[in-house]
């Protein structure tokens, strides 16, 4: 039983454990916004029936997996280098704030604005709404409804808060590496 544990121990203590733990908190955290998204759209996007639920979700976890590659790219990168220095507590400190800015910026706040876009405009924020200076209505519309749906700002903050609480839970684990 102790070589079972200690085998279990190898098997998660290691850097590439700890970088899908924390990938894991993005998947959590887009779920998240999906309910909200379809709560606050219900009578625009309509009744889900439960055998349409699961190629939902199917589809959803493709999708989720391919931006959550796309926006952790460099950090998954950084996590995975092979070389002594990212066991250093700086660099560990440079990894989690390249993972919360460019998470909370780009699944947590888009994700959450797109709540309220979509309910306006009747489609998701794609590339072309980001550029706000060739859609002059995009912006007010987007930060009125942030004063006027304050509870997304409050939502957008405690998912924040809950990625880097759950961040900082996940202890970083390395393999031996000689100096």
């Amino acid at each position: 039983m102790e070589r079972f544990k200690n085998f279990i121990r190898k098997v998660v203590q290691n850097e590439i454990s700890t970088l899908i733990l924390r990938l894991l908190i993005l998947y959590v955290i887009l779920f998240i916004t999906k309910i909200i998204f379809y709560f606050y759209n219900k009578e625009i996007v309509g009744e889900v029936a439960f055998h349409d639920f699961f190629r939902l979700l199917r589809g959803s976890f493709v999708f989720d997996t391919i931006s959550i590659f796309y926006i952790n790219l460099l950090f998954i990168l950084l996590s995975v280098i092979p070389f002594y220095f990212r066991t250093r507590e700086f660099y560990q400190k440079f990894l989690f704030w390249l993972y919360t800015i460019t998470n909370s910026l780009a699944i947590v706040l888009l994700n959450l604005i797109d709540v309220i876009y979509f309910h306006y405009s009747l489609k998701r924020i794609t590339s072309e709404e980001l550029h706000f200076t060739n859609y002059q209505n995009t912006l007010p519309i987007m930060l009125k409804e942030s004063v006027n749906s304050f509870w997304i700002v409050l939502v957008a903050i405690i998912l924040i808060v809950g990625m880097i609480y759950f961040y900082k839970k996940i202890p970083y684990f390395t393999f031996s590496l000689k100096k």
